[in-house]
């Protein structure tokens, strides 16, 4: 199947994964990005409850890189889910000296990966291999 395009500031434009799930799908992926946060947190809280009881699952994909305020903005969301999703963190170093102390050694972030047991993946990308992924 393509990949679709959706309008995901407005409550109706993200219901667009509920009918993809009513398609069949049974994968469906859906970048986010942090400017989403405040409709589509209202947007999950509304309809979570009803959807997790047809027996879908959540997982959220969270991308931290040196940056503290990339691991800040993982922190929110997760104090928004909790544990309505499982968690899988992507450390993604953009040079071969990537320096991940404020993920890996702060309290919150200690205490996020304690109570929710994110799996833990690894990345390398330079900011040349970022651009073509971009225009998606």
């Amino acid at each position: 199947m393509a990949p679709t395009k959706v309008n995901i500031h407005t409550p109706a434009g993200l219901d667009i994964f509920l009918d993809h799930l009513d398609g069949g799908n049974s994968i469906i992926l859906a970048d986010m990005g942090a400017r989403a946060r405040q409709v589509a947190s209202g947007w999950f809280d509304s309809m979570y409850a009803d959807v997790a009881a047809t027996g879908v699952r959540f997982t959220a994909v969270g991308v931290v890189t040196p940056d503290p305020a990339s691991v800040e903005s993982v922190l929110a969301w997760a104090s928004r889910l909790q544990d309505r999703v499982e968690y899988v963190i992507v450390e993604n170093a953009t040079s071969a000296l990537a320096d991940f102390t404020y993920w890996r050694f702060t309290e919150l972030a200690n205490r996020f990966r304690e109570t929710f047991a994110p799996e833990m993946v690894s990345s390398f990308r330079t900011s040349e291999a970022r651009g073509p992924f971009r225009a998606y």
